[in-house]
């Protein structure tokens, strides 16, 4: 049963509501809600082991690598291969057990044991995807993972069951400096971007301010704003950013490109890439947000955007894990229920709502959780478009907890490869969820 020192109640199958009107916290500070983690996660890694293998980000993101993170997904051989940043690749995607890679006894010094495969089971919901830690050699294994040491955790979706669709890894390529076209400075009216006149070009790169309700978020070095926007979809390591901010939408919302690059310290590196635009223009992307100003942010340490459209939020360190995402205008723009990385959120037939005081009960067993897999076995920290007493945590029959949004039960897709994708919706009568 989850306890939250900092807010002091218990959580499970409870509402928490947040003393905070308007502007929410998204971050462990306030507004969120505790779950005891599923198994145990490294100091910095992701909520990985747990009954349905859902992995979501730990306390010290990705800055910090932990443990392998649960006891489903052992590390590699003793001093063996690294865990795949801090383990957030606990999991075949194939699978709820990654190869044991060798138990760090085995194999000689060089490194020679092979990883093995996972334990069959029920096919996998992404076939083939990486594994959990790299299945190292024996001692000594890191610099000579030895023959066959890299463990997928059950080959091509053979191993386990269903240990949900994401992949878990940040999208990041090297820095792209754009070069000023005339002597128009950028985007007019956001500080520190040359104004109307265009004389001073942007400061390049990326630095962290602080709000009484947000905490940390992520400026430029003048101390601007930088946003996500809900419509766009961010990338991974297998698929990449999308930005659907064009025309229009870009100026109120000019894009942000950090061009060199310039990090303080306490920023990891590999939460940050460049997406191409297409335009001939790039932009960053933070752990594949693509990043923009605000146009009515006129001076530093301002945030006016925030949750404006209910879909646009200040790039916090700890992004929200479930917010809002809009689907493409051409289909209505629907707006629907997400997580922190733009997977998007179902809900399916069967479900009892709870009401009041009485949890939801969730009925997908069997051939739904095939198709479907529960979301919320981890830290929840819903974002300021979602009122926080709205989102509740239960227990379900098998003793996997489990996120509702007003008493729905939430689920992520088999069906989908990467963020914005709805192909879960019809599955089974899965269907999105409106805030």
């Amino acid at each position: 049963m989850g306890y939250s020192a900092r807010q002091g109640m218990l959580v499970v199958g409870l509402s928490i509501a947040s003393p905070l009107v308007g502007m929410v916290a998204c971050d462990q500070r306030s507004g969120g809600i505790v779950l005891p983690p599923g198994d145990t996660a490294g100091k910095g890694g992701s909520h990985a082991g747990g009954s349905n293998g859902m992995e979501l980000a730990g306390d010290g993101g990705q800055a910090d690598p932990g443990g392998a993170g649960g006891a489903e997904a052992p590390a590699g051989g003793k001093g063996g291969s690294q865990t795949s940043s801090g383990g957030s690749h606990t999991h075949g995607s194939g699978g709820s057990k990654s190869g044991t890679g060798g138990t760090g006894d085995t194999g000689s010094a060089a490194g020679t044991t092979s990883g093995t495969a996972g334990d069959e089971g029920d096919p996998g919901p992404v076939a083939g995807a990486s594994g959990a830690s790299e299945g190292g050699g024996g001692e000594g294994g890191a610099d000579d993972p030895g023959s066959g040491g890299t463990s997928s955790g059950g080959v091509a979706g053979t191993g386990g069951s269903p240990a949900g669709p994401l992949p878990n890894c940040i999208y990041h390529s090297d820095p792209v400096v754009d070069v000023p076209v005339g002597g128009t400075g950028g985007v007019g009216g956001v500080g520190g971007v040359g104004g109307v006149g265009g004389a001073s070009p942007s400061p390049h790169g990326v630095a962290v301010g602080t709000n009484t309700f947000l905490g940390p978020y992520l400026t430029d070095l003048a101390g601007f704003a930088l946003y996500i926007y809900g419509a766009d979809f961010p990338g991974d390591c297998n698929s990449p950013p999308v930005s659907n901010c064009y025309a229009d939408c870009a100026q109120s919302w000019p894009v942000f490109n950090a061009n060199e690059r310039t990090l303080p310290s306490t920023l990891d590196p590999a939460a940050f890439g460049t997406l191409d635009r297409g335009d001939g223009t790039h932009q960053t992307t933070y752990n594949g947000w693509p990043l923009y100003y605000y146009k009515s942010d006129t001076s530093p340490n301002v945030i006016n955007g925030q949750n404006k459209s209910k879909t646009w939020f200040a790039a916090e360190l700890a992004l929200p894990n479930l917010l809002v995402m809009r689907g493409p205008v051409a289909g209505g723009g629907v707006k629907y229920l997400a997580d922190g990385s733009g997977w998007t959120l179902y809900s399916v037939p069967g479900d009892l709502p709870g009401s009041g005081s009485e949890p939801p009960v969730s009925n997908c067993t069997g051939t739904c959780l095939d198709a479907f897999t529960p979301f919320g076995d981890g830290d929840v920290f819903p974002c300021t478009s979602l009122e926080p007493h709205d989102v509740t945590v239960f227990l379900r029959a098998d003793g996997v907890m489990q996120a509702a949004y007003k008493g729905v039960p939430l689920y992520y897709s088999h069906n989908d490869l990467r963020s914005g994708d709805e192909l879960g919706v019809g599955v089974l009568g899965g269907a999105l969820v409106l805030p």
